[in-house]
């Protein structure tokens, strides 16, 4: 470490790119790279991802600010493409790697302990690793909690196994490791806020324009409509290989509240702005209930926010202003200048409308999660029994699809209350010492868990890495911008 940082001091082209990965413009081409490789097979994403890898290497080395870590670890996994047609994992029992070639998934395994044993070397170094944990954090009860009760699903319960333990230390050690590890990695960095917005924001154009290569790809095939009908799109031919439409589209949403606050407070808040409105209109394109709801939702929240009290204030009242008039000039258009009963917007409205009228058999898999939680009120029945009776089913595809079900029949009371402690202080950490740009990176976790009422984001991992991250934002902020 010390030649490194001797080398670093002396070496005009090392203090070149360290300050270009402080840039903005890392995370972009980190971005562009990841487009390329998730939207083709493992002849280019392999390829593409050992590039990236040697990026991270590169930092765990040479980096002068660990911030330079986020961009990977928000955005890599949308860099793995797919081998066979996603189609397949809906056709395999809920196979997590049945998109994937068995030689390609083992290069990707491989790969991913290149880089994440050096990361790890590298942080416990440098004093991250220690910082993280001696140093008491606003969420840490709650924290512990949570990954106390995800290690106990189903304890005591009729079923209850060594996998138990296993999938719970799975799902519980992700979380907090992630709560505490990003922590620790950001504690000395500088300007940290904005530039894990503005990577958030560049994943969010990773996961469109990989939606726009797909489209296009499908429509010029003539595959992407359901034959029935060219109003409804069939999200089955949207899937990507890291993710079915439903994930994409909670990606997306989580990229709003990350784009208006830096419309709020940073140059170019403008393209913020219409980025922001960008991403939900994305949530419409891939025909999801659980993103489109959130996304309106957050969208329309952080439109407000971004008029109050905001750098950029003036800019935003009149983006919004305008953004407003869009829906109100197609009403007029279609009230003054078309058949109103026979245009084809009501047409594709009921066709969308037809196509979502089913609950998807969440209604049975809710009743299923009450009554396990009435027979095992303490620990639940445990993350393995789940709604279905599927045994092929993963364990994930196998849940309630709903945070609150999910809590009570798999663990119990015991997970309820852990969660309760958690969200308390959430609560707690986004309304005292109130700020509205805090309140903003709030809302990626807040998303997270309504978008979990009626799915499992709330325990992907992929997922738990935005929620994390923004938890550890929303301290820092408060760590930054203390009020007197």
């Amino acid at each position: 470490m010390v030649f490194c940082k001797s080398f670093k001091e002396k070496s005009p082209i090392i203090r070149f790119l360290n300050e270009f990965q402080n840039s903005v413009w890392y995370p972009i081409l980190f971005a562009v790279l990841c487009i390329f490789s998730g939207t083709h097979n493992y002849k280019v994403y392999l390829p593409i991802l050992c590039v990236l890898c040697v990026f991270v290497l590169y930092s765990v080395v040479f980096a002068d600010d660990n911030k330079v870590f986020l961009p990977p670890l928000l955005m890599i996994y949308f860099a793995v493409g797919f081998d066979n047609p996603p189609s397949d994992f809906k056709t395999s029992n809920g196979d997590m790697f049945a998109s994937f070639d068995k030689k390609a998934l083992i290069c990707l395994i491989v790969m991913a302990a290149a880089i994440v044993i050096p990361f790890f070397v590298r942080i416990i170094l440098d004093g991250s690793v220690k910082a993280a944990f001696t140093k008491r954090r606003k969420l840490t009860i709650g924290i512990l909690a949570l990954n106390l009760a995800f290690l106990l699903n189903g304890f005591m319960g009729p079923s209850f196994e060594a996998k138990n333990l296993l999938h719970g230390a799975i799902m519980g050690f992700g979380m907090s490791a992630l709560y505490f590890v990003v922590h620790g990695i950001l504690d000395r960095s500088t300007d940290v806020v904005p530039y894990a917005c503005k990577t958030v924001v560049c994943a969010s154009y990773v996961v469109l324009g990989q939606i726009l290569f797909t489209f296009l790809e499908k429509y010029f095939d003539g595959t992407l409509f359901y034959k029935y009908t060219e109003s409804v799109i069939d999200r089955s031919k949207l899937s990507l290989g890291w993710g079915v439409t439903t994930v994409v589209g909670a990606t997306l949403v989580l990229g709003i509240p990350a784009a208006f606050y830096l419309a709020r407070n940073c140059k170019f808040g403008a393209f913020s702005y219409v980025s922001g409105v960008f991403f939900a209109v994305g949530t419409f394109v891939l025909d999801s209930r659980s993103s489109m709801v959130a996304g309106c939702a957050a969208l329309a929240l952080c439109m407000l926010l971004s008029c109050i009290r905001s750098k950029n204030k003036v800019l935003c009242r009149v983006y919004t202003v305008l953004i407003l008039l869009v829906p109100v000039g197609i009403l007029f258009y279609i009230f003054n200048y078309t058949d109103f009963k026979d245009t084809h917007v009501w047409d594709l409205v009921r066709s969308v409308l037809d196509s979502h009228k089913g609950d998807s058999g969440r209604i049975e898999l809710w009743k299923n999660g009450i009554e396990d939680f009435k027979n095992y009120p303490v620990f639940g029945i445990g993350f393995l029994d789940g709604g279905y009776t599927t045994p092929e089913m993963n364990v994930y595809s196998n849940m309630y699809h709903c945070v609150i079900i999910e809590l009570l029949g798999a663990m119990g009371v015991f997970g309820a209350v852990a969660f309760l402690i958690h969200v308390f202080e959430a609560v707690v950490l986004t309304f005292k010492k109130f700020r509205i740009d805090k309140f903003i990176l709030m809302l990626v976790p807040t998303m997270i868990i309504i978008m979990s009422l009626v799915d499992n984001f709330f325990f992907y991992f992929n997922i738990q890495i935005f929620y994390c991250v923004f938890l550890v934002l929303a301290e820092k902020f408060e760590e930054e911008n203390r009020i007197i």
